[in-house]
């Protein structure tokens, strides 16, 4: 694909998920959660109640430049309980479809963002032998009302993440450590992947299909006869937790959907035990934020690439550093992404940032803010960062548009 091929067709937005954005999702088993167990500063609650203003955040979209919007479907919403699935919730996520595209934004829907009915986590959640079967059932019903209007989906969002913040750590619940419950977990999330993507093709043979996986590379800093045996096990632990679920999944997707932020370093001596820590270091002891090296993005991309040819999306990539940081981190951005669409060696096809608006980001509750807009908790009303003016930029510099339109003159 030639340079101005790239550059006509690439998309360009931001990506968001259902729990932490629309607000009430109360029959989800992460509702029932945080409310038996309180783990953030607040539970979800309404979230930034992108469910009833989801227009607004088109517009925001719209303002931005964008022409794409990764977003998911809550599962929960529509299938309450087992025996229910609700048309009418159904029809709230064709008409948000129908808005984006009347107004050129190409919708890219994710089926399932960590989040599952709480019938479906009672009954034993993805543990359960065939648990595929409740998901490919529910994705059958929903594919055969939405197939048509969707061209780009990505099925599961970081099975890697989700098994390893389930069943590898204390993340996410139920916080119960299992290696045999992450496996069947992560085999059961590639069947599921496997199966819906038939039932999607059957229904709409020129849609794009993905799931995404969350890189996250382990350096062991300097290649010493010490940390060998680190070095070695960084490699089996990068393998299992992204390229077997690919391996798994590698004839049933049309391009590759990798999330990416930071990397880590796993640092050993002999005077004290292995420590596990993110690098680069936090900017400040007492927050979340991350100050990430945007290179590493670059070579990720070109990683996944070379080892697959499949064409790349960036289908997360944010900061929640201060806003002067997230200005400095989208420039390096853009000057990556421009720099990688006119390598003709690459098929680099679309990248969209996370996130639109400050959110509920699960055990960190709303204390970590990825968002180009800040929200207010009471009105609601978004409010710019001043980062947006660098993300209009990157916008423009990948696209060659022109000046995004201001709100007011947005429908």
């Amino acid at each position: 694909m030639s340079t101005d091929e790239q550059i006509s067709k690439f998309l360009i937005g931001v990506a968001t998920a259902a729990h932490q954005i629309e607000g009430d999702n109360i029959h989800s088993d992460w509702w029932k959660y945080e409310h038996l167990h309180p783990h953030a500063d607040r539970p979800s609650g309404k979230a930034t109640n992108s469910y009833e203003l989801y227009t607004t955040d088109r517009k925001l979209i719209q303002e931005l430049g964008g022409n794409a919007y990764r977003f998911s479907i809550s599962w929960a919403r529509i299938q309450p309980t087992q025996s229910e699935f609700r048309l009418d919730e159904v029809q709230h996520y064709k008409d948000q479809i129908a808005d984006l595209k009347q107004h050129g934004i190409t919708p890219i829907v994710t089926l399932h963002h960590f989040v599952n009915p709480a019938w479906f986590e009672d009954l034993g959640g993805w543990t359960q032998k065939e648990a595929w079967k409740y998901f490919a059932d529910y994705c059958r019903k929903l594919i055969k009302e939405i197939g048509q209007e969707v061209e780009w989906y990505t099925i599961v969002n970081e099975p890697n993440v989700y098994v390893g913040g389930k069943y590898l750590s204390h993340e996410m619940f139920p916080m119960k450590v299992s290696l045999l419950k992450a496996y069947r977990v992560y085999r059961n999330l590639a069947i599921a992947h496997n199966k819906v993507h038939d039932i999607i093709e059957q229904i709409n043979p020129e849609a794009k299909i993905s799931t995404t996986v969350q890189d996250i590379p382990f350096s062991t800093g300097k290649k010493t006869l010490l940390n060998l045996p680190l070095r070695l096990l960084c490699g089996f632990v990068n393998y299992m937790s992204t390229h077997l679920f690919i391996r798994w999944i590698r004839k049933n997707i049309d391009y590759l959907a990798i999330n990416f932020y930071s990397y880590r370093t796993i640092k050993i001596s002999l005077f004290s035990k292995p420590r596990f820590e993110v690098t680069p270091a936090y900017i400040g002891l007492d927050t979340d934020e991350l100050e990430q090296d945007p290179q590493e993005l670059e070579l990720v991309i070109r990683k996944y690439y070379k080892k697959y040819g499949l064409p790349i999306m960036i289908t997360e990539n944010g900061t929640a550093a201060a806003d002067i940081h997230r200005k400095t981190y989208l420039k390096a951005v853009q000057d990556i992404l421009v720099k990688l669409i006119k390598d003709e060696s690459i098929e680099l096809i679309g990248y969209t940032y996370w996130t639109l608006v400050d959110n509920f980001e699960w055990a960190f509750g709303y204390r970590i803010k990825y968002g180009l807009y800040s929200f207010d908790p009471e009105t609601f009303e978004r409010t710019a960062k001043g980062s947006i003016e660098e993300f209009k930029q990157l916008v423009q510099a990948v696209t060659g548009s022109e000046t995004p339109p201001s709100p007011s003159l947005l429908e």
